[in-house]
């Protein structure tokens, strides 16, 4: 007898369609009585469909109800909690020589699987190296292949004359990320579950850094570091990071460039105004009231803008408006821009 994808519990379903609203693959539909799914092989096993049930009427046989955790006594993370932490991991650069022990790596790399993959595919495996000596010759041998390539100069300098690892910075462990050599999405889902590794590490006291150098060398088929590695001929390293017990402690969060974001807007549908300084985006505001706020608090030199009316509007340099049919103006230190056409260009 043939297993049916889904199993509804018939007196707990509500028929409030919860399932087949987030399905992925649309093949959940609300039937006359229950869920139904008629295309159980385009399942891709993300569990959508039993998480999102507040009442645990359903199960599915490739995401069962019974393998899922409840969420009830979640620890609910302020938004500013979050920001912080976030902008609070580092790429770490220098270890302390104590050993990871396997134990912990095993807690931190258990995290990678539940990163967001592309259609759930997964599809990813990992090696650990602890040995020193072999992280010592993978070293040796990325310096050598930067060597042949005539590439980053500066840290085959820093390797060769002053005996640095700028390659695994004497991490005690590399962590490699592995994939089918035929899994067009191996690097795209790499990138997702070593950046969980990456911000999950701290809380283990442990800290991270992509490997880089390593992965380029080992991606463009270095055969030396490829037999170094021993890996199997149906598989390519997709990413790699070094880990350990960071030796320094950061005491301030670093700044970033400033957001460059647009909000796409129909040209028939032009809203909100956004305004320059100096060329770079500060801000929009959505009325013509908060606009005239914003030019009089920069105090334009001379800018304009056309209004609904076919009139155009200046703003002087002491902030006043004043009309004119067309004019001169000289370009002012803000411009103002709506639906990203400019009012002073």
């Amino acid at each position: 007898m043939k297993m049916e994808l889904i199993q509804v519990d018939q007196e707990k379903c509500v028929r409030c369609g919860a399932c087949a609203a987030v399905c992925p693959r649309v093949i959940i539909k609300m039937g006359k009585e229950w869920p139904e799914c008629n295309e159980p092989e385009s399942c891709i096993a993300c569990g959508h469909c039993v998480a999102v049930c507040p009442y645990s009427a359903l199960s599915n046989i490739r995401s069962p109800l019974a393998g899922q955790t409840s969420m009830v006594r979640f620890p609910v993370i302020d938004g500013e909690a979050a920001y912080q932490f976030l902008r609070s991991r580092r790429s770490i650069r220098c270890y302390k020589k104590t050993p990871v022990s396997r134990e912990q790596l095993l807690q931190l790399m258990d995290i990678a699987r539940f990163a967001p993959t592309g259609s759930n595919l997964q599809g990813l495996s990992y090696m650990v190296i602890e040995d020193h000596e072999t992280l010592q010759k993978i070293t040796a041998q990325t310096i050598d292949w930067m060597e042949k390539n005539n590439s980053y100069a500066v840290y085959v300098a820093a390797y060769r004359n002053e005996g640095k690892d700028v390659i695994l910075r004497n991490a005690p462990c590399l962590v490699v990320a592995l994939a089918p050599k035929d899994f067009s999405r191996g690097r795209d889902n790499t990138h997702f579950s070593l950046a969980y590794t990456e911000l999950y590490a701290p809380s283990l006291g442990l800290g991270s850094c992509w490997a880089g150098l390593f992965e380029a060398c080992a991606s463009s088929g270095y055969r030396p570091v490829l037999e170094t590695l021993k890996l199997p001929e149906d598989k390519v390293v997709t990413g790699a990071i070094m880990v350990g017990y960071p030796q320094y402690r950061y005491h301030r969060l670093v700044d970033r460039n400033p957001l460059n974001l647009t909000f796409f807007s129909p040209a028939e549908e032009k809203k909100g105004y956004e305004y320059y300084v100096r060329d770079s985006i500060r801000g929009t505001v959505e009325t013509y009231d908060e606009a005239v706020k914003i030019m009089e608090a920069h105090r334009l030199q001379r800018t304009h803008r056309n209004t609904n009316d076919g009139r155009t509007e200046y703003w002087t340099e002491t902030g006043e408006i004043e009309e004119e049919d067309e004019g001169i103006y000289t370009p002012s230190i803000t411009r103002l821009s709506r639906g990203g056409t400019f009012f002073n260009e």
